[in-house]
């Protein structure tokens, strides 16, 4: 897989703004990938959320690895697999009175999120797609609406099933990757309101994740059906339709009459001469 020539392919074919994003979760800690790549407490001197490792690679191009004492995030420590859940998370208390209006809605969506294996992933990777210094696991893609469709898109064009998308408003980017690497497939995800706080994801943005092994698949379907000319990003407007001037408010009665005297003029061939 060369990821720098499906890298540049992706962008190209999405016209991306920002870098996609590769993740790695290792079950044994950095080791010597920490030489290589920037930690939280030592190159920032603060802890991190992964949302805010994934921006740093998207806007910055950065490399950053990070162990389980050096994230901030309580969703990333539980989502992503680097701690069991205290029992007062199945009981919702992490979403209720915020998230939640009750205690039993509270706990459904708590020990609902996707969430990967508790103590099965030490350490956190994340980094440019194409210049990952490790073997990514899973990649994200972050893009307007449209671009998430043209997206779908590829993806349904190889495997005629529809692209999920589901949401609890809360710990977007961890549960997508978590949900991704768990079912083996890519999804669409809308931002956290911690993406947006803390990630800095925009107003017009959402994401896509997927594991590694869709890479090549995803970027060739786009490709094909760029190909074809129809779905396309940004969309080719459809143009064979006749524009109404003589409906444009106040002088519409004016181009009624010069289209008038134009068709006069031509001999009521209306120009197909």
């Amino acid at each position: 897989m060369d990821l720098k020539e499906l890298t540049t392919s992706l962008v190209s074919e999405l016209k991306l703004r920002t870098k996609p994003v590769a993740v790695k979760l290792l079950g044994d800690g950095l080791g010597d990938l920490s030489s290589r790549v920037m930690r939280p407490l030592r190159d920032f001197r603060r802890k991190l959320a992964f949302c805010q490792m994934v921006a740093m690679s998207r806007y910055y191009g950065f490399a950053v690895g990070a162990e389980m004492g050096e994230i901030s995030c309580p969703g990333t420590l539980l989502v992503l697999g680097m701690m069991p859940p205290p029992p007062f998370v199945k009981e919702g208390m992490l979403s209720l009175g915020l998230y939640a209006e009750t205690r039993e809605a509270a706990a459904k969506i708590d020990s609902s999120l996707p969430s990967l294996r508790p103590g099965s992933v030490k350490a956190i990777v994340t980094a440019p797609l194409d210049e990952a210094p490790f073997e990514p696991d899973a990649f994200l893609v972050y893009g307007t609406p449209g671009q998430m469709v043209k997206l779908a898109a590829a993806y349904v064009y190889k495997t005629g099933e529809p692209l999920r998308l589901e949401t609890f408003a809360k710990a977007g980017s961890d549960t997508a990757v978590a949900a991704a690497l768990r079912e083996g497939r890519p999804r669409l995800f809308l931002p956290g309101l911690g993406d947006r706080m803390v990630g800095r994801v925009e107003d017009y943005e959402m994401g896509f994740a997927s594991p590694m092994s869709w890479l090549p698949d995803i970027v060739d379907g786009l490709k094909k059906q760029t190909s074809l000319g129809f779905i396309t990003y940004p969309p080719a407007p459809i143009l064979t339709y006749t524009a109404r001037f003589d409906l444009i408010p106040v002088v519409g009665e004016y181009y009624k009459k010069v289209l008038e005297e134009a068709e006069r003029l031509a001999g009521g061939q209306g120009g197909q001469g």
